[in-house]
């Protein structure tokens, strides 16, 4: 009858669980990247989808129709072909930082018509900035969101406040 000793039992239990210890970290630091990516990509989506739901909408205005307050609220009509009624509007997109549509949440970015009736176009919106040059608007879009104890920001880096995706849009002739 041969069999094993404890220590030769000791010693394999030993190596195991070092080698499931190996493991287990690296699947834990994969997860935590692959969570960090999908959150990443999930920002970036919704930035896509809520610049793209601005531009659709400015596009089809024209200039003498845009008013721009404080570089961070854009107000603009657009025609009946869009609506019904003879140039619709004033719509507003801006970003809400004072929770004007009191559902507790800020840093949205929100289209507003009629006044008072609030479509949340995005979130997690660090900046959101507009300017007009003749007949094109620029828009300026940043967003960041906090996951856990990790700061996850579009355009990366966290560090530079200023930088921010920019899209123009060429407005609807005279």
């Amino acid at each position: 009858m041969r069999g094993f000793t404890l220590l030769e039992i000791l010693v394999s239990v030993l190596i195991f669980g070092l080698l499931m210890a190996g493991i287990y970290g690296v699947l834990n630091v994969g997860s935590a990247i692959y969570r960090e990516d999908i959150n990443l990509v999930g920002l970036q989506q919704q930035g896509r989808q809520a610049m793209a739901a601005m531009v659709k909408e400015i596009r089809e205005s024209k200039p003498s129709e845009v008013t721009i307050t404080n570089g961070n609220t854009i107000s603009f009509k657009v025609p009946p072909a869009i609506y019904a009624d003879p140039w619709v509007g004033p719509i507003s997109c801006y970003r809400d930082i004072n929770d004007d549509n009191s559902d507790g949440i800020t840093d949205q970015v929100i289209r507003e018509y009629p006044a008072g009736t609030w479509k949340i176009l995005g979130n997690d919106i660090t900046a959101l900035s507009f300017s007009i040059t003749a007949d094109i608007v620029e828009i300026g879009f940043a967003w960041e969101k906090t996951i856990g104890a990790r700061q996850i920001c579009f355009p990366a880096p966290c560090q530079e406040p200023l930088k921010a995706i920019k899209e123009t849009v060429k407005l609807r002739n005279e």
